[in-house]
């Protein structure tokens, strides 16, 4: 089995005792070797907002094509698209599955209403890899109806990306709620899509500000903006304690969840909703 990206889901896989190889960037923070594709105009906005692409090695593509029984993608792209052809020659069965939308991707560069855009990146996905694949793992509902009104030719399961089971007890909480204060916990990519600036804005208009501990946990390309705007609302007085910003590994993230009162998601676009 191969799984492409998301290496951070195999454990499971790995205890059911499956073999498995997969292929990704090594180091996609250093993006000055090698093994990583450089977009001279898009580079920038694609370091924000944490990804990498990989250059293709075929010979490292062909011999793993060739090792594994089932292929799996965890994203569509043109990586995703020159080894599905090669699985297709090798005749093995290929699965997918479908995390995001193309509004996620045109967001950044505000096209996320260009009809035109969002129609074709879908288009180009669903006949250069969805439709290629046996089945294809939608996480909620609403993707599978998406697909299915693109008539993608796969089998259409939904199966909820969950949350990995670590054993976080010893974890000690990076954020401390203090008595009487209501810990409100949002988690997302910085970004124009998830939508964080709208949770932030509202706090000019609850009763209950000042009593409000805000943690904002991930990283992206819109984290300057969205602090600028928490450090005016705490300066102002609107908030009385200052918002709180960080990347959480997920043990930290699950003992933040345990001592939040509410947990609110803003985006404008979500796959998983």
């Amino acid at each position: 089995m191969i799984f492409y990206w998301r290496h951070d889901f195999l454990l499971p896989l790995y205890v059911f005792g499956c073999a498995i190889a997969y292929i990704f960037i090594d180091r996609p923070k250093k993006r000055d070797f090698g093994d990583c594709l450089v977009f001279p105009i898009a580079d920038k906005i694609i370091k924000k907002q944490g990804y990498a692409f990989a250059k293709r090695k075929d010979s490292v593509i062909r011999a793993a094509v060739r090792w594994a029984d089932v292929i799996h993608f965890e994203e569509p792209f043109s990586l995703e698209m020159y080894i599905g052809k090669i699985v297709k020659q090798e005749k093995k069965p290929l699965t997918a599955a479908y995390h995001l939308h193309p509004e996620n991707i045109f967001a950044t560069i505000h096209l996320r209403k260009n009809l035109f855009f969002n129609s074709i990146t879908l288009l180009a996905w669903r006949n250069l890899v969805f439709n290629q694949c046996v089945i294809v793992q939608c996480p909620t509902e609403s993707a599978k109806r998406r697909l299915e009104k693109w008539h993608c030719k796969a089998e259409l399961r939904v199966i909820s990306n969950g949350m990995l089971p670590v054993n976080a007890e010893r974890a000690e909480p990076p954020v401390q709620k203090e008595e009487g204060v209501f810990l409100l916990v949002s988690t997302g990519r910085y970004s124009e899509e998830k939508d964080q600036i709208t949770l932030l804005k509202d706090m000019n208009y609850s009763r209950y500000a000042q009593k409000i501990q805000l943690v904002l946990a991930g990283k992206g390309p819109t984290e300057k903006k969205l602090r600028r705007i928490a450090d005016r609302l705490f300066r102002d007085g609107v908030l009385q304690h200052r918002p709180i910003f960080g990347f959480y590994t997920l043990p930290e993230m699950q003992a933040i969840y345990r001592q939040r009162d509410l947990y609110i998601h803003c985006a404008i676009i979500e796959v998983s909703l």
